[in-house]
């Protein structure tokens, strides 16, 4: 990427995303303390909320609406980690847009575990059970993004066998915006699209 884009990304106008796509096949550890793994119901937003007080209703209202499953793992009763997956469609909140999803494919994101309940593979029950959850449900492919410079996250990913299939670019001045999703590996199709509004 040559200095100019790199210069507008520092400026917080341009963004840039792989987008990976994936059948998550790894080996995830075992707990190492009892986890009760569920899909928490829409009606439950202010237990939802209690537990990520940082999030708005109006965010979580909207993911149920857009038939999103909120995945949820519980220690003693308690909520301890929860994990998305967007159906059809998810919000991207982080750029505010909207992606549509093809047939079968999912989009799993914002994974989140208590800072006490983290590095006891609480997290990785909830994405396990997330995971079979949703192939039981017909969504066998699941797409995801992740800005290049995330070393971790890429890492993650390889871990994960996920492939590269394409990228999304937004470019942002004021209140004008520009998304562009490019799908680049050959079989790949339109497994993500933007709204023909955006």
């Amino acid at each position: 990427m040559g200095l100019f884009w790199r210069g507008l990304r520092w400026l917080g106008v341009y963004r840039h995303f792989i987008l990976l796509a994936g059948r998550d096949n790894r080996k995830l550890r075992e707990p190492s303390v009892p986890v009760e793994c569920s899909k928490l119901e829409a009606d439950r937003i202010d237990e939802y909320l209690a537990f990520r007080p940082g999030q708005s209703r109006e965010l979580i209202r909207r993911r149920f609406a857009d038939g999103e499953w909120c995945f949820v793992g519980r220690c003693d009763g308690r909520l301890a980690a929860t994990s998305w997956v967007g159906r059809e469609r998810a919000w991207l909140e982080f750029l505010d847009c909207e992606i549509l999803l093809a047939d079968g494919v999912c989009y799993p994101h914002d994974t989140y575990a208590l800072p006490e309940f983290r590095g006891l593979g609480i997290a990785d029950a909830v994405s396990a059970f997330r995971t079979a959850a949703s192939r039981e449900a017909g969504y066998e492919l699941a797409v995801g993004l992740i800005e290049p410079e995330n070393r971790t996250a890429m890492r993650r990913s390889k871990r994960k066998r996920n492939r590269v299939v394409g990228q999304l670019d937004c470019i942002r001045l004021g209140p004008w915006r520009r998304f562009r999703i490019r799908i680049e590996a050959e079989g790949a199709g339109e497994l993500v699209r933007l709204p023909e509004s955006q």
